[in-house]
C-alpha cells in the first residue's frame, strides 16, 4: 500500500480525496502529514494539528459494503485503536461513541470517515484519524487545552510516533481487507 508523507497540508482527508478525484492513485493508499492547517472532525469541528508531534493519517479505500453496513466503520476503527493502544501502553482508554478516544474524560483522538456514494453504492471512503501523541497540550488553544490530552502526558514520556503509526495502519488494514 502506498504511503504519501507530507510536511504540511490542509487535511489528510482532503488530500486523499484530491488524489482520488484526479484518478492519480489506486486504492488503498495512506496519507500522513506532519502538520494540518485545516484538520477537522465530525460536524466540521476543527482538529488542532501542530507540527511534528502527533499522528495525522488518512486511508483511502473502496468498501464493498452498502452504506448502511458501512455506517459503523469509524466506531470499529476507533475501537481497534483503543484496544491497540491499551495493549501497547497498558493503559485503559475509552471509546466515546461513535468515533472518539478518551482518557480520564479528556479527548486523545478522533476518527472521521467520509464517503462518496452513488446509487446506494460507496464509490470510495476516506477514514482519517488524529491522535495527540507528543504535543504539549498546554500550548493548545484555550478552548481545547482543558479538554484534550496526549499520550506523552498520560505516559509521562514521549512514545515512539512510528510505533503508533504502525498500530493505526495495521488496524485500518485489518478492516479494509
Amino acid at each position: 500500500m502506498q504511503i504519501f508523507r507530507l510536511k504540511i497540508i490542509d487535511s489528510t482527508n482532503n488530500y486523499a480525496f484530491d488524489l482520488l478525484e484526479k484518478n492519480q492513485q489506486p486504492t488503498p493508499f495512506i496519507v500522513i502529514a506532519e502538520k494540518q492547517t485545516a484538520g477537522r472532525g465530525k460536524f466540521d469541528r476543527r482538529w488542532y494539528s501542530p507540527a511534528d508531534k502527533n499522528l495525522y493519517l488518512s486511508i483511502a479505500f473502496k468498501p464493498k459494503q452498502t452504506p448502511e453496513d458501512f455506517s459503523n466503520f469509524s466506531t470499529k476503527f476507533a475501537g481497534l485503536v483503543v484496544d491497540g493502544l491499551a495493549d501497547m501502553f497498558h493503559v485503559k482508554f475509552t471509546l466515546k461513541y461513535p468515533n472518539d478516544i478518551y482518557f480520564n474524560g479528556k479527548k486523545l483522538a478522533g476518527v472521521l470517515t467520509e464517503t462518496k456514494v452513488l446509487n446506494n453504492k460507496i464509490l470510495v471512503a476516506v477514514s482519517g484519524i488524529g491522535i495527540n501523541v507528543n504535543a504539549d497540550i498546554s500550548n493548545y488553544p484555550s478552548d481545547i487545552k482543558d479538554i484534550a490530552t496526549g499520550l506523552g502526558a498520560i505516559l509521562k514520556h514521549q512514545p515512539d510516533l512510528a510505533s503508533i503509526e504502525k498500530l493505526v495502519i495495521d488496524a485500518a488494514s485489518s478492516l479494509i481487507s
